[in-house]
């Protein structure tokens, strides 16, 4: 697989993984997200230094999405996989090889990722990935897990 930072080019594709149903069931807030409000988002971020958008490709096939987003003492990450792409056994190398961007000037730092309870396949592409559940607490009307990786 090969990662990059995101381009202006994705910005549909990880619109249309955002809104998929599967997505916005396993996502924190499962709302639809209209075009404007997503494309303002997408904007800001490609221009925020404090955030890597981060896609892996497979041949010629867009995996999916992870975003690292840096506070003072940790990165939040989240991930999602363009639908077409899940249960081939490629989130976890997505997510451990798009850490490669993270920037030296960042480190040492903890991630953080906040998971629905019920969401077994991040749950698990997390472990995998070298994350530790660490918490937990609920968020809105659903459990939230917290897990964490130090990075050096």
């Amino acid at each position: 697989m090969r990662v990059r930072l995101a381009e202006f080019d994705d910005c549909n594709d990880i619109l249309e993984w955002r809104n998929d149903k599967v997505s916005r069931e396993m996502s924190l807030d499962g709302g639809v997200v209209a075009y404007s409000t997503h494309k303002n988002w997408f904007d800001i971020k490609l221009d925020d230094k404090q955030c890597i958008l981060a896609i892996g490709v497979e041949g010629e096939d867009k995996v999916g999405v992870v975003r690292y987003d840096l506070d003072v003492d940790k990165i939040s990450v989240s991930i999602n996989l363009n639908p077409k792409m899940r249960g081939k056994g490629l989130a976890e190398k997505l997510l451990t090889e798009t850490e490669n961007l993270i920037p030296n000037s960042w480190r040492p730092l903890k991630l953080l990722a906040e998971i629905k309870a019920e969401n077994s396949a991040s749950v698990k592409v997390f472990e995998r990935g070298g994350y530790c559940c660490v918490g937990s607490h609920v968020a809105q009307t659903h459990k939230t897990l917290v897990y964490e990786k130090r990075i050096q």
